[in-house]
């Protein structure tokens, strides 16, 4: 899969949350299982410096504030986590699509 194409995977799925289409844990879910069958096929051009922290974020995300722990986050940090990694790949393709690189 190509950068490009990659990077609009992963927007499509992170703007579904980040505009309510779809539930935290629905999109965590989802979310890791992508990632983790893509991780293994990257190129050194793909977004994963943006993509990676957005996974961590999905590992430590607990709803229940009665079951969350030192380290993990809530709903508020969750989805400020995935707002900035929308801000960023939103960035990275406009860029892309600037310099005209179609990879």
């Amino acid at each position: 899969m190509k950068a490009v194409q990659r990077a609009n995977k992963y927007l499509d799925l992170i703007r579904s949350y980040t505009d309510g289409e779809i539930e935290a844990s629905e999109f965590m879910h989802t979310y890791l299982t992508e990632f983790k069958e893509d991780y293994h096929d990257v190129a050194p051009d793909e977004p994963y410096e943006v993509l990676e922290p957005l996974f961590f974020a999905c590992d430590v995300y607990c709803d229940d504030p009665e079951l969350r722990g030192k380290h993990d986050i809530g709903k508020r940090q969750f989805f400020k986590e995935a707002a900035y990694a929308r801000r960023r790949l939103e960035e990275m393709l406009n860029e892309m699509e600037e310099s005209g690189s179609n990879e």
